[in-house]
């Protein structure tokens, strides 16, 4: 199944703007069920994406490299 143009704009738009994202908005772009990966891990779940998402934003935020991307 190829994603349509329209998925791919609001992923993109998501992403591009991430550190003034409100982790909900991820509702819109990922199944309650999705898995991430990348680099640093799994992430499996929406929960668990938004969870790393605001802990990297956090991180970023505060200054790089982060300390650790466990959840506090």
């Amino acid at each position: 199944m190829r994603p349509s143009s329209s998925a791919i704009s609001r992923f993109s738009a998501y992403y591009a703007t991430l550190d003034t994202q409100p982790p909900s908005a991820l509702a819109e772009l990922y199944h309650a069920h999705a898995v991430l990966i990348d680099p640093f891990g799994q992430h499996q779940g929406l929960a668990a994406i938004q969870d790393y998402l605001s802990i990297l934003t956090r991180q970023c935020s505060s200054g790089w490299p982060p300390t650790t991307l466990a959840p506090t």
